[in-house]
């Protein structure tokens, strides 16, 4: 079973991507906290985490963590803001971290079909 890590500053927008996800009989787990993320991670090693970079507490450290702990973790970026997404492409290469623009929920469709094809690469 491919699981999730969902971290996610937006309450509201991390519930709704865990229970469509979930819904798709993808296990999710959310966290809210940059600390409690990598909490989960290091004891759990998720299939793939989704992550909104831009926490407040540092979205970055996570992402850092799992690429120098783990180069072949799969991560999928989200940006709730277009000015945002497009200024951190260069950041974090497209080729190897799928990134979306979920700045709205008809978004979310994208969302569980970007998943389904991360997920058929293996």
């Amino acid at each position: 079973m491919n699981e999730i890590l969902v971290v996610c500053r937006n309450d509201a927008l991390s519930k709704v991507i865990t229970k469509r996800l979930d819904k798709r009989g993808y296990p999710c787990r959310a966290e809210w906290g940059v600390d409690e993320a990598i909490d989960y991670w290091e004891k759990n090693h998720p299939d793939l985490i989704i992550i909104d970079p831009r926490m407040p507490d540092d979205g970055y450290r996570l992402i850092e963590k799992v690429v120098n702990e783990s180069p072949n973790q799969k991560i999928l970026l989200f940006f709730c803001n277009s000015n945002s997404y497009h200024q951190y492409l260069s950041r974090y290469p497209k080729d190897r971290f799928p990134h979306l623009d979920l700045s709205g929920y008809s978004d979310l469709d994208v969302l569980e079909e970007t998943v389904e094809k991360i997920f058929n690469q293996e």
